[in-house]
């Protein structure tokens, strides 16, 4: 059950795709308020993509054109650590777990015959990507099978995992830390047990999204290392090129073999390498020890 880790005061960050354009330069053209805040879809009309945006942070952008409207852009781009695990899969068809659904752009990678299993939140994210005419098109245009879970990933695979519905995930993405808030209870000991009872086996692999600008989450990926005996690398490509943002990502695996292969070993570092391990658990989480502390 999510304690103390789920009450935890919001984090706030200023991490994320900022839009680099000036103001004059974009437009809102559809918006939405609920509990979780306001989205709004804005759209670049000078380099032609829409993106959506929670506060100033952008949750990812998918072109308008049908040449680049397939494009993993952002933070999900070829150098990227979910996309090199996913792409470079080697057994198809696959299972893919991905908690945080942005824009859904990870779904432009599946295979025909992958399921892609979306966990969201925020239901007026997913409206953004769904229903006939969607302003965001990755998942109706995927070539896998789209699922999508409404509500709080760790709730709703906890429920999975009780009435004995494993999902056997070959990958699973986690992807919900990048924005105005941290959902610390994603992060404990207790959530990665919930996480590994998903897993088909030794060989999958859990690529976690940690770029911050405000909190350095090696440590807590460094404790949950240590914690489940993960073998981990570090992918953190310095020179994004292209419709690409710089991005930062721990892969985990308990086979080490689903790591080294050659495109993830050419373009990763071994973790946790220097990173001291500290350790969340569902009764405690230390901001202070993740603060990247500023001049």
């Amino acid at each position: 059950m999510v304690r103390g880790a789920a009450r935890v005061a919001l984090a706030l960050l200023t991490a994320g795709l900022i839009i680099p354009q000036k103001a004059e330069l974009y437009h809102v053209i559809a918006s939405s308020r609920n509990f979780y805040g306001v989205l709004s879809v804005v759209s670049v009309d000078q380099e032609n993509y829409l993106a959506l945006r929670y506060g100033n942070i952008i949750h990812g952008f998918q072109y308008r054109d049908p040449q680049r409207a397939h494009l993993a852009t952002g933070y999900y781009g070829p150098a990227s650590g979910a996309n090199m695990v996913i792409r470079t899969w080697p057994q198809h068809p696959a299972r893919v777990g991905l908690v945080g659904m942005g824009v859904g752009t990870l779904a432009a990678l599946a295979q025909p015959g992958d399921v892609f299993r979306f966990y969201e939140i925020n239901p007026d994210v997913y409206k953004m990507s769904s229903g006939e005419h969607p302003y965001f098109t990755y998942l109706q245009d995927s070539r896998g099978q789209i699922q999508v879970v409404l509500g709080d990933a760790r709730l709703s695979l906890e429920e999975e995992a009780e009435r004995g519905d494993l999902q056997k995930f070959d990958i699973l993405v986690l992807d919900a830390f990048s924005s105005d808030a941290i959902p610390m209870h994603l992060l404990t000991r207790e959530a990665f047990a919930v996480y590994q009872e998903h897993l088909r086996g030794p060989a999958s692999v859990i690529a976690v999204h940690i770029s911050n600008q405000t909190l350095d989450l090696r440590p807590v990926l460094a404790g949950i290392s240590q914690d489940f005996g993960f073998h981990a690398r570090r992918v953190n490509p310095l020179l994004p090129n292209g419709p690409f943002s710089q991005s930062d990502w721990i892969l985990l695996s308990r086979d080490s073999a689903s790591l080294t292969g050659n495109e993830i070993a050419q373009h990763s570092e071994p973790f946790p390498a220097a990173t001291r391990p500290i350790f969340w658990t569902d009764d405690y989480c230390g901001l202070l020890h993740v603060l990247r502390w500023q001049n």
